[in-house]
């Protein structure tokens, strides 16, 4: 899985692209923070611990709402 986006700066527009796992790493830093945006709508992606130990991104809670 990717997350990507696109970027508006002084220069124009540059698309952007993280995997999971940096997408993670950022958010357990607390740099970053994901969202989904559906009809100008937000649910916020959290970060969710599976029974292996490993972390996702997770669109579980108030996002299934959303989609």
């Amino acid at each position: 899985m990717k997350i990507g986006g696109i970027c508006r700066n002084l220069f124009g527009k540059s698309d952007w692209e993280l995997s999971e796992a940096q997408a993670i790493a950022l958010v357990e830093q607390d740099e970053w923070v994901f969202y989904v945006d559906i009809d100008h709508r937000k649910g916020w992606l959290e970060l969710k611990e599976l029974p292996d130990g490993s972390k996702t991104l997770s669109a579980d809670g108030p996002i299934k709402r959303l989609m």
